[in-house]
């Protein structure tokens, strides 16, 4: 007989993303902004595909985006053109995305309901809605993210070998994708740790392979550049340094997280209060509590990337979704007051641009 209750939380889930996705198509309309980012990324597609490279072409969208313009260009062959093959791709990562994060709130909190709000958290946010969904290749590094710690989840839940190296090999992909994906490296350091402590040698004996797989697909593709371009990671990191420059980082990082979290900002404190003084309560197993600090653990490193916006903090809410997943299974049972809170969190984050940024943000 068709389980009715195993299946409403994913469908409902899966009807929330093509709204979501519908909405941005004819909410947000995205398109390629000439003045974005979209066109440097037209154009090392172009030069992919023809190998004609032009006077002064910069390639730091190969190098920091190489598999993400291979899978646009692959794909364009069948959808017929390059944007709409791109607006492919970042929708299957998308729902794909979504569901990986699903799944790893299910199995780690035990509750559908905890993991269909928990998802929504991630989906539905502003950087996901206009980023995610629009012409840029920020998604892929998400979207990597999350499948590596899903899969390292699994790691901790059965100890099959298998399921480490496929989170390793997460990491190799997804930073050929955006270099959001090696943050999942650190999760994966901190439960090799845990689960190997004191013993040294079996860390690094059981860290190697994992290692391997997480880094060698990058370095090759750095040599080649290199090779090729002359140009390095340290070159990019240099443009940005010298590109973003701030009079205060503290009041960016205020303003880009008001506009990232906005009213997320609640349930987050409450998830923070609940895992700080009744995570045990919560989560009884110890591996579960270390794999969620090592999820917010991961996510410091971008605090040091010269630039502060929106796109690339978005890196932090799956970190911040799994706290207030803490707030969301402590009163899972009043979920329908927490629905109404995410339609709120919804509207805003869809107005967001035409409305609210324009009237609070203040000239700092």
């Amino acid at each position: 007989m068709f389980d009715y209750k195993n299946k409403i939380w994913k469908s409902a889930l899966l009807l929330c993303l093509v709204g979501l996705t519908l909405l941005s198509v004819y909410v947000l309309k995205p398109h390629v902004d000439p003045n974005g980012d979209g066109p440097s990324y037209l154009e090392a597609i172009e030069v992919m595909q023809t190998r004609q490279i032009p006077q002064n072409f910069n390639p730091n969208r190969i190098l920091t985006t190489f598999l993400g313009l291979q899978t646009v260009s692959l794909l364009s062959h069948i959808t017929g053109n390059v944007v709409s093959a791109w607006f492919v791709m970042n929708l299957a990562l998308y729902f794909l995305m979504a569901i990986a994060f699903y799944n790893l709130t299910t199995g780690l909190f035990g509750s559908e309901r905890t993991a269909f709000l928990g998802t929504l958290l991630l989906v539905a946010n502003y950087a996901a809605i206009n980023f995610g969904l629009g012409f840029f290749m920020d998604i892929g590094g998400w979207a990597f993210y999350i499948f590596s710690i899903y899969f390292l989840f699994l790691y901790t839940e059965s100890k099959n070998w298998k399921h480490l190296l496929v989170s390793a090999l997460m990491v190799g992909l997804g930073g050929l994708f955006k270099e959001y994906a090696f943050l999942a490296c650190i999760p994966i350091f901190c439960y090799l740790v845990y689960d190997n402590y004191p013993s040294l040698w079996k860390i690094i004996k059981k860290g190697l392979a994992p290692a391997t797989i997480a880094l060698l697909p990058t370095a090759i593709l750095h040599l080649y550049i290199y090779q090729k371009f002359h140009y390095t990671y340290l070159d990019w990191l240099s443009m940005n340094q010298n590109y973003y420059i701030y009079e205060s980082r503290i009041i960016e990082y205020i303003k880009s997280f008001g506009s990232l979290l906005n009213i997320l900002f609640f349930p987050f404190i409450f998830g923070l209060y609940f895992l700080l003084r009744r995570g045990s309560e919560i989560l009884p197993e110890r591996k579960y509590l270390i794999f969620v600090w090592s999820a917010v653990l991961s996510v410091l490193p971008i605090f040091f990337w010269p630039a502060i916006t929106q796109r690339i903090l978005f890196i932090t809410l799956p970190a911040i979704a799994l706290v207030s997943c803490f707030a969301f299974k402590k009163y899972e049972k009043y979920w329908y007051l927490f629905l109404v809170f995410l339609v709120c969190y919804v509207i805003i984050n869809f107005i967001m641009d035409s409305f609210l940024l324009s009237h609070i943000n203040l000239p700092f």
